[in-house]
Order: structure tokens, then sequence, then C-alpha cells
């Protein structure tokens, strides 16, 4: 009937335009009625949208990491979308493959000792569907913090034995910092070895390079640590200790960091064979991790040399012209 109509349109010579138009919305509106059945429109609010489990994790006010072992369509998209838009930083391996070789060695240390990797790690909650995690909740180190049940849109709070889906924390997973007061010196060829080693508690003593020493006999083996600003570039701590330590920051030891403790700077070590750490005095300090990208000085220089290269270029083809 409406291509009828816009023929006789056509026809009264009211031009081709309004023909071609209406023509248009025509098959537009064909295609919109038999493609509705098959396509399902992209939400991007329905992606990001928050639930119970990103509030708890919201309500923390440390860092912390996350893990999702055991990923359904909504861990997938907790994980994939929405941890990442609230930085949540989530930790999971993948393939070993394509690990970094000084990562393989890290992981691989632990073998299939996957708690220990955590609690080393400072993975602090797990996030996976309820039936999945049976054998974990039995664990005395992990206790549920929250538990939805997927069905409902949103998830909705209910108890873990009624959920789809469930948020647990890990108790011991050391934090993200932390002062020892005890540590072990050690070589890095025998640190991926002595991760493993079920002798060694990850809460009484921190692997440190053999040049320190060892330190086993302090009364008390830990002091925790106050977060002020946390940040990928700027990390600032305050620490009130009675003995010298080793400050642990849980963060991979990378180039470009500096550390400095009450403005004045000190070398960072690498602890635990992965992660960075450096010397302690006992009282109160304010200790500062700042990140410069190692190549920022080179890059600086070159496109500096290139934009005088330019220059240069650009006045002798003046003065050419010029003369000609």
């Amino acid at each position: 009937v409406l291509i009828g109509f816009t023929w006789w349109l056509r026809k009264r010579k009211l031009g081709s335009v309004l023909f071609v138009s209406c023509l248009y919305t025509v098959v537009a509106i064909d295609i919109a009625a038999v493609g509705s059945k098959y396509i399902n429109a992209f939400d991007p609010k329905a992606v990001y949208q928050s639930n119970v489990i990103v509030e708890k994790l919201k309500s923390d006010t440390e860092p912390f990491r996350l893990s999702c072992p055991v990923r359904d369509g909504l861990v997938e998209r907790l994980a994939g979308f929405v941890f990442l838009y609230w930085s949540f930083q989530v930790f999971d391996p993948g393939p070993m493959s394509l690990a970094p070789p000084g990562l393989m060695e890290y992981f691989g240390a632990f073998g299939k000792n996957i708690f220990r990797l955590w609690q080393v790690a400072g993975v602090k909650y797990l996030v996976g569907p309820t039936q999945s995690f049976g054998e974990l909740l039995k664990h005395p180190s992990f206790v549920p913090v929250t538990a939805v049940d997927a069905r409902y849109h949103p998830p909705r709070e209910v108890s873990v034995g009624e959920s789809t889906h469930v948020l647990v924390m890990n108790r011991a997973a050391l934090p993200r910092t932390i002062v020892f007061h005890n540590w072990e010196g050690i070589s890095e060829d025998d640190t991926f070895t002595r991760l493993g080693d079920e002798s060694w508690n990850p809460w009484q003593s921190v692997l440190v390079p053999p040049e320190l020493g060892t330190t086993t006999n302090s009364p008390e083996s830990v002091t925790g640590v106050a977060f002020a600003e946390y940040s990928w570039r700027r990390i600032k701590v305050w620490t009130d200790t009675r003995r010298e330590g080793i400050l642990l920051l849980n963060d991979k030891h990378e180039a470009g960091w500096k550390a400095l403790v009450d403005g004045r700077e000190v070398p960072i070590l690498r602890c635990n064979g992965m992660v960075r750490g450096l010397m302690l005095p006992a009282g109160r300090h304010e200790v500062v991790f700042e990140f410069r990208s190692p190549y920022l000085t080179g890059a600086v220089l070159s496109n500096s040399l290139s934009a005088l290269i330019g220059m240069i270029w650009l006045v002798r083809l003046y003065r050419t012209r010029k003369v000609i």
C-alpha cells in the first residue's frame, strides 16, 4: 500500500526526492520488523551496572586483588567489564605460555597449590559460581562476604545456600603492604624454590636479596601500614614501627619506580622473588613510591631532536626560496 501511495505521489509530480524518501522509509520499517527477532540492542548501562558484589567490593577502603577462577556468563561480564570499570585489580594468570619468563617462574614455583599463590600474591577476594566453591567454602581461611541469585535482574542478595554466585574473602592473603621484622636473605635462584616450600610461612618472614642477611629473632613478625594514596603512578603510606624492618609492597617489581622515605630516596628491593620492598628504620615515616617511565628521557630527547631538525630544514627552505 505504501509503495503504491509513493508511486501515486510521483505520478502527481511531487518530486522524485519524496518518492525515494518514502521508499527508503518502507524498506527500513520492513528490515526492523524482520530483524527485531534476531538482533538484540547493546545496552552499555546493563554491561557496567553495579550489583551487590560490586557494592561490597567498593566498601573496602584498602587496595586489594581479586580472582575469578571459575567463570560463567555473570562472572565473565564482571571480570571483563564491571571490575575494570571500577578499577578492581583482577588476578588471573592466564595461559603460562603467554606469561613473561619472570612471571612464568613465579607462578610455576607454587605448582598446583593455588591457595599458596593466592596467599603470597595478596588475592583477598574470590568471585565465582557457588557450586564451584563448595570445597573452598569448607576451608577455614575462606569466608563468604555476600551471595547473590543471578536469576534475578539485577542479582538479588540471598543466603549462600540459595545463591548462584558468591563473593569470598581470603583471610590468609597478605595485605597489599606490610612491614616485616623478620626476613630471610636468599639468592634469586633459590627464591622460587623457597616460595613453594611449605616450611616457609609468608606471614612470618619475607624473602630478600642475600646481602641483607637473615633476621628471625624479632618477637613481633609484622606491623600494619596505613594507606594515604594509591594510584598506578604514585603510592603513599604511613608507618609507625618500634623496630626496623622490610616494608613489603605487594606490587610487581618493575623499572621506573623510585622510593622515598621522608623525602629521601632509598633503593627498592626485590622481595618474594617478584614484588617491591625497602629497608625501613624504626619510628614514624612517610613512604612514597613514584613511577617515571624509563623511556621518558629518551622520548623527550628524540622528539626535541626531530623538532630541531625540522626547524633547520624549514629555515634553509625559506632562505633558498628567498634567494630565488
